[in-house]
């Protein structure tokens, strides 16, 4: 299968499209449709200018949210980069395909000013760990021989 990547302008920034894959519920896992409704309802960590530091309790809720669902169970730094920007994307298209109400107005502005913001932190410290993940480990390797 060939992935054809494109760009398409949103709100005078471009986002990729993969036209492989839609982004609707029906692909979504259930922990990524529970944090999307979630996030909508509640906008955590949303109020007063951006704060960095509120990455961590975002983190926090977005693990509680996960071991609701999956008792016993801890979600790795991968699995919340990657449904932080399924939700991400997913409210991302939702506001640009329509907004109309004062509530889509809101929700927009937090899409924009709050978790464009958290989800780009989160995607940079997911990479920078795997990062140094994969060079102990070649390391590791490199001295074995």
């Amino acid at each position: 299968m060939k992935l054809v990547k494109t760009m398409i302008p949103c709100n005078d920034r471009y986002t990729i499209s993969n036209s492989s894959k839609s982004l609707n519920n029906d692909d979504a896992t259930d922990y990524q449709k529970d944090l999307l409704q979630f996030i909508k309802e509640k906008r955590p960590v949303g109020t007063g200018d951006f704060d960095s530091h509120n990455l961590s309790k975002l983190m926090k809720m977005m693990k509680e949210r996960y071991e609701y669902l999956y008792p016993g169970n801890s979600p790795s730094m991968s699995e919340l980069s990657s449904t932080l920007l399924y939700v991400d994307a997913t409210l991302r298209k939702s506001i640009h395909d329509e907004v109309k109400t004062a509530e889509e107005e809101s929700l927009k502005n937090y899409v924009s000013d709050y978790l464009d913001k958290y989800t780009t932190q989160l995607i940079g410290a997911n990479t920078l760990f795997e990062s140094m993940r994969m060079n102990l480990l070649s390391n590791d390797e490199e001295e074995d021989f």
